[in-house]
């Protein structure tokens, strides 16, 4: 139970896992510059649907320790007011959750739109997502400037589990608070909204950003982005990116186990984008890690095997959000 509540403590990085729109004008030569830029309007509303499937592989003393992992999360996005220096106001309502663990200990599963479901007690936290809300800041080149709501949100999720007061309440409170504090949430938010060029770019160009990510898998990244055509009011954007552990990130807590990791893989997929209003329409992003995990304390190294496939789908959001 106590793996099954720090892959819960994990898979709750999830929860922000979404990209960037980008703003354009209209589809034609592909000689024709286009700047890409975060336009929003106030009172503006956006729905996003991500969703994660992801596997990994391990053998611990010749004996597969696998899972596999599925969250989807579905977002209402309302822009509140836009600032004179360009930066967003906008508050995101969580408006759905699905949730498929599979491993040695077992399954657990809870999906928000089956009401008759029961909510298993290690999903508890993701059971109480929907509904709830934050709010962000967010400037024309995506750069995150704040975030506010997710430490409170996170004190009402971690009651949701119902702990007892005691090591295993304070190791997951813990981890918890180390994923998804604010800045964690916000440092997060912005390497998935920050995909911008520098200068306009034509069909054809190429441009590059890295970061490192410090939920889940501490790694970084190094995307390269290519504006691969402009189509019916659309762009769509490659990318491909080379992917290694941090090695500054140290140990990664998950549930009192300090587990080193060392990875290198690969990312590549596409995003389709709205011209008309800078929201993604759909994408597609699939990731492969191999490497080792390590646990500190005891000395224990065995291989790992990463596979994540990450879906990204728009839909119109209720009327009355």
């Amino acid at each position: 139970m106590r793996l099954a509540k720090a892959a819960c403590a994990a898979g709750l990085a999830a929860v922000v896992l979404f990209t960037s729109p980008v703003q354009g004008i209209r589809a034609q030569e592909a000689g024709e510059r286009i700047e890409l830029r975060l336009r929003l309007t106030p009172g503006a509303k956006f729905g996003l649907k991500t969703t994660s499937v992801q596997t990994v592989f391990q053998n611990l003393g010749g004996r597969s320790q696998n899972l596999s992992q599925t969250f989807g999360f579905g977002y209402t996005f309302l822009v509140d007011e836009i600032g004179e220096d360009g930066i967003a106001s906008v508050t995101v309502l969580y408006d759905s959750v699905l949730v498929k663990q599979h491993s040695p200990e077992g399954s657990v599963e809870y999906d928000s739109s089956q009401a008759e479901q029961g909510i298993p007690p290690a999903l508890k936290a993701f059971a109480a997502l929907p509904g709830q809300s934050i709010r962000m800041k967010i400037g024309p080149t995506g750069v995150v400037h704040e975030v506010d709501g997710m430490t409170h949100l996170l004190r009402r999720l971690i009651t949701q589990l119902n702990l007892p007061a005691g090591p295993e309440r304070q190791l997951m409170e813990k981890t918890l608070e180390s994923q998804l504090s604010d800045e964690a949430l916000r440092r997060a938010m912005e390497n998935m909204m920050a995909i911008y060029p520098e200068k306009p770019v034509a069909i054809g160009d190429s441009w590059t950003r890295g970061f490192a990510v410090n939920q889940g898998f501490p790694v970084i990244i190094d995307n390269v982005w290519k504006l691969r055509e402009r189509k019916d009011g659309r762009a769509v954007i490659d990318v491909s990116a080379e992917i290694k552990t941090d090695p500054e990130a140290g140990a990664v807590d998950m549930g009192g186990l300090p587990l080193l990791y060392d990875m290198t893989g690969n990312q590549s997929g596409f995003l389709v984008v709205s011209e008309s209003t800078g929201w993604i329409d759909e994408g597609r992003l699939t990731q492969d890690l191999s490497g080792s995990v390590t646990l500190d304390r005891a000395n224990l190294t065995w291989p790992i095997q990463v596979r994540s496939n990450l879906t990204f789908e728009s839909f119109q959001p209720a009327v009355g959000r």
